[in-house]
């Protein structure tokens, strides 16, 4: 990536920002994303945190791809820098992702609407049954 280098990622459910300009961040899947029914809907927000390697507007390309579908999200996120900022965090709104099936869900980035995708960060899906007890919404 031609404009920025991507030094983490974290998935979660919500991200929200302070008045005091911290981040949020809710529901952090730290390992695994355990579904009980599948398909299942999650929402997922994405924290990303970037150096910039040119001051001024970098547009930021993702791709998100879950496991059954077709058809990737995608979408652009447009960041203003500074001269001499050593980090940037970004985050995503949380996106309602439809999972059909056990698989990876994957996060791909480029810079530039001409650049090759590259993937930055992936989870494993997994459809267990849950656990003894749990709260269970029927549809």
């Amino acid at each position: 990536m031609n404009d920025f280098q991507i030094d983490s990622v974290i998935f979660c459910e919500d991200i929200r920002r302070e008045i005091t300009q911290k981040d949020i961040l809710i529901g952090v899947f730290s390992s695994d994303i355990i579904v009980y029914t599948l398909p299942a809907r999650i929402n997922l927000a994405f924290w990303i945190e970037l150096t910039p390697k040119k001051p001024g507007n970098i547009e930021i390309f993702f791709r998100l791809d879950t496991p059954g579908s077709e058809s990737p999200l995608e979408m652009t996120l447009a960041v203003e820098n500074t001269p001499n900022q050593d980090s940037i965090a970004v985050y995503t709104p949380p996106l309602l992702c439809l999972i059909e099936k056990a698989g990876l869900i994957t996060l791909s980035v480029k810079s530039g609407q001409d650049g090759q995708y590259k993937t930055v960060k992936s989870r494993k899906v997994r459809h267990e049954a849950p656990p003894p007890g749990a709260f269970r919404a029927s549809a």
